[in-house]
């Protein structure tokens, strides 16, 4: 086949500039990048056959795509990525294929919303915990909560290819309010040092019921208020910060930790760490992955570090995949560390019995670089 689209520079170039004038941001760039690819590998396999493996291939990346641009509520980001999709039909010669593609994912995204809604009930959802490490000890500080759907026929998905369609439906809440007690219940089997961090949805920041079901689900497991953290990111995301600090304050007086995602690599500011009650900073992972290659963004980490260090905060590099990266970061004054290099993400299991050996060869597997995936 002559002229396809997939391997025209000049197509992709604009596809891309359009996608990244409409995002604004290094991380979905990079994210929309890694898309194009997968969808230019898709469209090699749909040349040569129209397969039900190309089909289910076709519908998560598109799932992914939707799933981006509402996640993030941008009219020119979703105007951007029909132009993407609409490019890629009209400069392929299997229109009449793609056409019949077209049908089956649009069928696949109405069944996945319609599933979502049936999902909590048949306990598909399941959790997943990042730890993050003491690397003077070699042991788990504490783990973040992931949540995983696992979806009877496409497997086990990651947050980013439902949560949005949660929020859409009106069901982030009681996703939400399973996620916490799941988590709690699971982490009061851990040694009492362990910390357990959960990620709070945008749609959370404001609810007026937020300090009632976090403290509900701590009565109801047991478990401490002093070892659970909840991470947020880009307070630009909710439109009453107001509200987002009572919450905070509501919580931070439970003796709940506020840890301020993503810092270096979103919105926040200095003036957040003075007004909100913030008790750790999560250095975020591009600053992480430059620190062995630019000597600026290392000396950013620095200040970073010793700011949050020296105003009582904890600290966390998180993204840490390599021995190099590991050794500056500790260098440069961070002693707290999450990344592929220590951990890949464990069950609750796996990490009740990671913290609880007694030999633990420091921390056992989990100070062991890992070679799994997410």
């Amino acid at each position: 086949m002559t002229g396809r689209a997939r391997n025209n520079p000049q197509f992709d170039r604009a596809q891309l500039a359009m996608l990244g004038e409409a995002l604004g941001r290094d991380e979905l760039r990079s994210m929309l990048s890694g898309l194009l690819a997968e969808i230019a590998a898709i469209m090699r396999r749909i040349e040569t056959s129209l397969g039900q493996d190309d089909r289910d291939a076709a519908s998560r990346a598109c799932l992914v795509l939707r799933s981006t641009a509402s996640n993030f509520g941008a009219a020119r980001l979703a105007a951007a990525c029909r132009d993407f999709a609409g490019g890629i039909v009209r400069e392929t010669s299997v229109p009449a294929r793609l056409a019949e593609l077209s049908d089956t994912i649009d069928k696949t995204l109405v069944a996945l919303d319609l599933e979502l809604g049936d999902a909590l009930h048949k306990d598909e959802f399941a959790l997943l915990y990042q730890p993050w490490l003491d690397v003077g000890t070699r042991r788990i500080a504490g783990c973040e909560a992931l949540v995983r759907w696992r979806h009877p026929t496409r497997g086990l998905l990651s947050a980013m290819q439902f949560i949005p369609m949660a929020e859409e439906s009106g069901m982030i809440a009681q996703l939400s309010g399973w996620v916490l007690r799941r988590a709690c219940a699971d982490a009061t089997n851990w040694p009492a040092g362990v910390r357990l961090s959960i990620n709070l949805s945008p749609e959370q920041y404001a609810s007026d019921f937020l300090c009632g079901a976090v403290v509900d689900a701590l009565d109801f497991t047991g478990f401490a208020a002093e070892r659970l953290e909840f991470e947020i990111v880009d307070p630009l995301t909710t439109g009453d910060l107001r509200k987002l600090k009572l919450n905070l304050d509501e919580l931070a007086g439970c003796g709940i930790g506020i840890t301020l995602d993503r810092f270096g690599g979103s919105q926040w500011s200095l003036n957040d760490i003075r007004e909100l009650p913030c008790t750790r900073i999560k250095i975020d992972k591009s600053l992480v992955a430059a620190v062995t290659t630019s000597a600026r963004d290392a000396r950013i980490v620095a200040t970073l570090v010793a700011l949050a260090l020296g105003i009582g905060l904890a600290v966390t590099a998180e993204g840490v995949e390599t021995a190099e990266q590991a050794e500056v970061l500790r260098g440069l004054g961070c002693t707290e560390m999450q990344g592929f290099l220590f951990s890949r993400p464990r069950t609750a299991v796996e990490v009740e019995a990671d913290t609880r050996s007694k030999e633990s060869r420091q921390a056992g597997r989990v100070g062991e670089p890992a070679t799994h995936e997410n």
